[in-house]
């Protein structure tokens, strides 16, 4: 079939031809299918021919582009074709049939693998967004080039954003940074990453870029000369010493500067290593030898030598750093690497692909261990927390730290001792009971810095607190401990149920033991789908099941009145647990909920139904999505309620005469009084009887107007509380 290309067309594509050519020169390729290339060329054109970009161009040329990027990151013929047809699944109506008998199964499962999930209706942008990256990290575990054509795409959409509307451009904008430039970074692509971070941060802040960029160009004009001495200075030492060597100064990019800026809260004027030099050479030993004399020819500031040479990063990172002082007490920062290594820096995957000629990667490998972790994140409950494990694993700060027996663990800056522990073993997490940091003990939130060595201190009777939670930093350690955590919650449940129910029995004459070998308890079991007993009981503890219903069988007709006054004395606090009343129930003092307060309930260990405000801090912590709550509601009624105040007032004579005289003048009654005292101020515990929420806020809004009191706060604060 003959095409009629428009000029535009023809010259990006034989662009891309040519870019093609030219990295199989230097990479001394001459097997690439140039047929298959223009098939897939010519395929994408027919199928996108109509379409425009949002800049007007033919849409062509997105693909194009990316397939350009792409060749960069991967020769190879399958990878540049999908690169080409990436978006025809998506944007036209081509059917998968059509791609795999054109271009075979390999190219059809990349362009799969690139196909966002356009059908399904979801009730937010977050929960589709989660999904998109869900199925992306799964096709990379199968093969990691389609990450690679992913970030070919985003790299051409970030350089063409300029044409989408505001809200648009900062999403796009957000979710590079948050997600490709991470992913980029991990996968050891440095010039990537650096331009998927800088044109992020223009769009998201430009002022704050703007700043950086006119300051670097001010340094870099006023210090070209200086940069270049550096250079010549550098590389003619180093070759007196026999280093053959390559030196050259680079101005550090945007973004990493203004992270820089956050990270130790400094300004723009308290930076002194805009710019980095790199002496390149040809053997490790040399690198060695190269830092020896850069120490020798300038005084190195201490504590600011890394070497990454013995100690590599997980994305295969390589290189010493130093940081000297220079000519004129300037302050420099040098890079010392082989050549091998800087390729591998600067390229990262795409230059270890070409090493391992073209052998394919296994997910084993340690540069994986990141998307391993990432993997593990697939089947987090929420989106909400999916994308945040996603982009907390991401995270390119890390520390490396290590176990008294020297083993190297590698985590994202910010971990703690129980993320170490989680990631020398689950068991070992889930036991620990304390850490010594450097021979020290520290508590378990701890944050660890690079080079601590770390000790764990466990118990075989210890289990995990949800209260770990609030500080963990990993995903896994955050994916273990829930597990953990709903697993004795379970076994607190089923606990629960089995008592409950052994209470009922007895309500009619029955033990328990005797009830569980019956045949109506097998017959009850299997009606009510139950494979174990145990599902029965955690059942009841969840208050799904009510014993009472269970057993109605049982129930004498002359027990219905006692039934009914039962069901009163439960329903002593006007609630509804799920639209009956037929359960134990109490007022949680720490939130002290009334009439009007939007409520719920926490299954406590004992069985009963604790009632808390809907924003109570300690049902926040317990976490809204935890099986122990169940729904509650308040009924009708204008029976009085006992809650609790906690005021907090300076120390003045008669101040207790004018909080009790506030109080009767709303026909509020006291039904308890006591007061602390606290440097110099008091603190009273009020218990009073009030029909609503109303009653309340009237109360608080009296006793604040006293000019004594400090402030007014509902339920049992720690001032009162037991031990405190």
């Amino acid at each position: 079939m003959e095409y009629k290309i428009e000029p535009d067309i023809e010259i990006a594509y034989k662009d891309l031809i040519e870019t093609i050519k030219d990295a199989c020169l230097k990479q001394q390729k001459s097997n690439l299918n140039f047929e298959l290339i223009d098939k897939a060329f010519l395929f994408a054109y027919e199928k996108h021919k109509t379409q425009k970009r949002a800049s007007n161009e033919s849409y062509i040329i997105h693909p194009i582009n990316t397939a350009k990027i792409v060749t960069r990151l991967i020769l190879d013929e399958n990878t540049i074709a999908a690169a080409l047809l990436h978006d025809v699944l998506e944007d036209t109506q081509t059917k998968e049939e059509e791609i795999e008998n054109a271009f075979g199964s390999d190219i059809l499962m990349l362009v799969k693998a690139l196909t966002k999930i356009e059908s399904l209706q979801y009730k937010s942008v977050e929960q589709k967004q989660a999904d998109n990256f869900r199925k992306l990290l799964i096709s990379v575990a199968n093969d990691l080039r389609v990450i690679l054509i992913k970030l070919a795409d985003r790299l051409h959409n970030m350089r063409t954003i300029v044409y989408l509307n505001e809200e648009k451009r900062q999403r796009i904008a957000r979710e590079t940074l948050d997600i490709y430039a991470p992913m980029a970074h991990r996968l050891g692509i440095y010039w990537l990453k650096s331009e998927l971070e800088d044109r992020s941060f223009e769009i998201i802040d430009y002022k704050t870029y703007n700043k950086i960029k006119s300051y670097l160009e001010n340094i870099l004009e006023k210090k070209e000369e200086y940069i270049r001495f550096i250079e010549n200075s550098l590389k003619e030492d180093l070759l007196q010493n026999n280093i053959k060597c390559e030196v050259n100064g680079r101005v550090k990019h945007i973004y990493s500067i203004y992270t820089k800026m956050q990270r130790k809260n400094i300004d723009l004027d308290s930076i002194y290593d805009f710019v980095a030099f790199r002496i390149i050479t040809d053997t490790e030993r040399d690198c060695y030898n190269a830092l020896g004399v850069v120490h020798k020819l300038y005084k190195p500031l201490p504590n600011r030598f890394k070497d990454y040479i013995a100690l590599p990063k997980q994305n295969m990172y390589q290189s010493l750093h130093t940081t000297v002082f220079g000519p004129g007490d300037v302050i420099l920062e040098i890079q010392i690497r082989t050549k091998k290594m800087h390729e591998i820096n600067e390229e990262g995957l795409a230059a270890h692909w070409r090493y391992k000629e073209g052998k394919k990667f296994n997910l084993n490998d340690k540069m994986f261990v990141w998307l391993r972790k990432l993997l593990e994140n697939t089947q987090s409950e929420s989106s909400q927390e999916f994308l945040r494990n996603m982009k907390n694993d991401l995270e390119s700060g890390e520390i490396y730290v290590f176990t008294p027996a020297g083993d190297l663990k590698v985590l994202p800056r910010g971990s703690t001792c129980v993320d170490f522990a989680y990631e020398i073993h689950t068991q070992i997490g889930d036991m620990c009971t304390g850490a010594k940091v450097n021979n020290k003990i520290v508590p378990l939130r701890h944050e660890l810095q690079s080079g601590d060595i770390v000790e764990i201190l466990t118990s075989p009777s210890h289990k995990p607190s949800r209260d770990w939670l609030s500080f963990v930093k990993t995903s896994k350690a955050r994916n273990k401990i829930k597990q953990s955590v709903r697993e004795l919650e379970k076994q607190e449940m089923v606990a629960i149920g089995k008592n409950l129910l052994s209470k009922e029995l007895l309500r009619h004459n029955i033990t328990l033991t005797s009830y569980l070998k019956s045949k109506t308890f097998k017959d009850m079991l299997s009606s009510l789908g139950f494979a174990k007993e145990d599902d029965l009981f955690e059942n009841i503890g969840l208050k799904k099941i009510n014993p009472q219903n269970l057993l109605s069988s049982l129930e004498p007709q002359k027990d219905t009145k006692k039934k009914e006054i039962d069901a009163q004395a439960k329903s002593e606090f006007m609630i509804t647990i799920d639209g009956t009343n037929n359960f134990d129930i109490k007022l949680a003092k720490c939130c002290s909920p009334v009439v009007g307060d939007e409520i719920i309930g926490y299954i406590s260990k004992k069985g009963i139904i604790m009632i808390h405000r809907l924003d109570c801090e300690n049902i926040a912590k317990i976490g809204y999505n935890s099986e122990r709550l169940i729904k509650a509601q308040w009924q009708e009624s204008k029976k009085k309620i006992k809650t609790i105040l906690t005021v907090h007032a300076k120390d003045t004579l008669g101040l207790i005469s004018k909080i009790s005289s506030a109080i009767a003048n709303l026909n509020i009654n006291i039904t308890d009084f006591k007061m602390k005292k606290k440097s110099e101020k008091d603190i009273f515990l009020l218990e009073i009887e009030v029909s609503s929420i109303k009653e309340i806020n009237e109360c608080i809004n009296a006793l604040s107007k006293e000019p004594s009191i400090i402030k007014v706060e509902r339920g049992l604060k720690k001032d009162f509380r037991r031990g405190e």
